[in-house]
């Protein structure tokens, strides 16, 4: 039988799998540049897949996981805390996806695209990485602002 720590952690690396598969969205320019790059596709599949298949997946998630674990009252602090992290970050990378869209892309610099997207991609899987890693250990990932609002929230 799996200790109920052991699922809780494995809950948290699975929930942060969302913004992963987000972020994919300014991998592109990277993945063109470094094929050897894509195995980074492999956690975020589950994902893709339920999105490719479910219509209005995202929401379903969304909705899923805000009313199973960040209102339930009988799952831990910790688990909510890295739920409502996962969608604030998946949020904040979609807010990006959208000003990319509005800002950059009329300007039909290739440069200056590609350098935003790669960064954006690099920045944004290291602090999914970083609270996958913190979720493990059994630590609260610190992410300036993000988790102040998170905290505010529960």
């Amino acid at each position: 039988m799996i200790n109920n720590k052991v699922l809780e952690k494995i809950t948290c690396i699975l929930i942060y799998t969302i913004p992963w598969s987000n972020s994919l969205t300014f991998s592109n320019y990277l993945f063109n540049q470094f094929p050897s790059l894509k195995f980074l596709i492999i956690p975020a599949i589950p994902i893709l897949l339920i999105e490719n298949i479910i219509p209005f997946a995202n929401i379903i998630i969304f909705l899923l996981i805000f009313s199973l674990i960040i209102r339930n009252y009988n799952v831990s602090y910790f688990l909510k805390f890295n739920a409502l992290q996962s969608i604030l970050i998946t949020i904040l990378l979609f807010i990006i996806g959208i000003l990319f869209d509005i800002v950059l892309e009329p300007l039909n610099n290739y440069f200056i695209l590609k350098f935003f997207c790669d960064f954006i991609f690099i920045v944004s899987l290291s602090i999914i990485s970083f609270c996958m890693y913190q979720s493990l250990r059994e630590k609260y990932a610190d992410l300036p602002f993000i988790s102040e609002a998170v905290k505010a929230q529960l």
